[in-house]
C-alpha cells in the first residue's frame, strides 16, 4: 500500500483533496499559500512573497518560485485520487518576483494516459497580470485507483 493512497482516492471534490493534501504538507504551510480554485485538471493557488522567501538580492528566490509551480502540477495530478510524483519539468523565469507580491500559481492538466501526466503552469503578479514563470511538468503516476 502507497502511503496515504487509502485517504486521497477516496475524495471525489478536486478542492477537498487538494485541502487534503495540503493540510499534510510542510513545504505548503512554509510557503504561506492558499487555494483560490481547485476542478478536475486545473488547480489554482495564491501566496504572498514574505521576507524568508527572498534571495540575496531580497527577490523572491527562484527555487521557492519552482517549488510552488510544481506544488499546483503536482496537487493537480494527486487530486485525481491516484499518487503521483514529479518526474521532470523545464521552466522558464519571465520577471522579477519581490517580497510582498502576491502571486498566482495554476496548473492545467494537458495530457494523462497510463502512468504519465503533463502540466502547463503559469505563475503571475496579481498586481499587474504579469507572467513571471513558465513550467512545464511530468507526473508520473505511482499509485492505482484500486489501491
Amino acid at each position: 500500500m502507497i502511503r496515504g493512497q487509502d485517504e486521497i482516492s477516496k475524495l471525489t471534490d478536486r478542492r477537498e483533496a487538494v485541502q487534503w493534501l495540503a493540510n499534510r504538507n510542510a513545504v505548503w504551510k512554509f510557503l504561506g499559500c492558499e487555494i483560490v480554485d481547485a476542478e478536475p485538471g486545473r488547480t489554482r493557488l495564491r501566496m504572498t512573497v514574505r521576507p524568508e522567501h527572498g534571495n540575496s538580492f531580497n527577490y523572491f528566490h527562484g527555487g521557492l518560485i519552482f517549488t510552488l509551480a510544481d506544488l499546483t502540477f503536482g496537487f493537480t495530478c494527486n487530486a485525481a485520487g491516484v499518487r503521483s510524483v514529479t518526474a521532470g519539468s523545464t521552466m522558464d523565469f519571465l520577471a522579477p518576483v519581490e517580497i510582498g507580491d502576491v502571486l498566482i500559481s495554476e496548473a492545467k492538466e494537458t495530457y494523462r494516459q497510463g502512468r504519465t501526466g503533463l502540466y502547463d503552469t503559469r505563475l503571475w503578479r496579481e498586481k499587474d497580470d504579469v507572467v513571471v514563470a513558465i513550467v512545464q511538468g511530468r507526473m508520473r503516476i505511482v499509485g492505482r485507483k484500486d489501491g
